[in-house]
Parts: C-alpha cells; sequence; structure tokens
C-alpha cells in the first residue's frame, strides 16, 4: 500500500493522519508498515483523511501483477 508515501507527500504525521482517520495512532502505524487487515470502512476513513480515494492507496503495479 502506499500509505505512508501519500501521507509524507501530503506533510503530514501519522498521529495528525490517525485523528482525521479517528484510529488510534499505534493502528494506523500498523497499517502503514503493512501489519495488519484493515477493513474497508478503516480503508475509507484512512483515504478520507488522506484526501484521496480507496483506490489511491493502492500500487497500481502490485494490482496489475496479481491480476
Amino acid at each position: 500500500m502506499r500509505i505512508k508515501q501519500l501521507r509524507t507527500a501530503s506533510g503530514l504525521s501519522q498521529a495528525k493522519c490517525a485523528a482525521r482517520a479517528d484510529l488510534d495512532p499505534s493502528t494506523w502505524n500498523r497499517i502503514e508498515q503493512g501489519q495488519g487487515n484493515p477493513s474497508l470502512s478503516t480503508l475509507v476513513s484512512i483515504a478520507d483523511a488522506l484526501g484521496c480515494e480507496v483506490p489511491d492507496l493502492f500500487d497500481k503495479e502490485a494490482a496489475t501483477v496479481a491480476a
């Protein structure tokens, strides 16, 4: 996933994004590090916090390879 890339490009901290997404900062950190399996509703909250759409959270190259 591209969560860290999108967050740093926006100049936001993990804590700020977690607060915007109504997530615990440790949960945000685990998801950003690829350690977890977020639900669709969590992905929607993350995308909203980053000002993007859910598909933007994923690497397009990885999705192409997987298909």
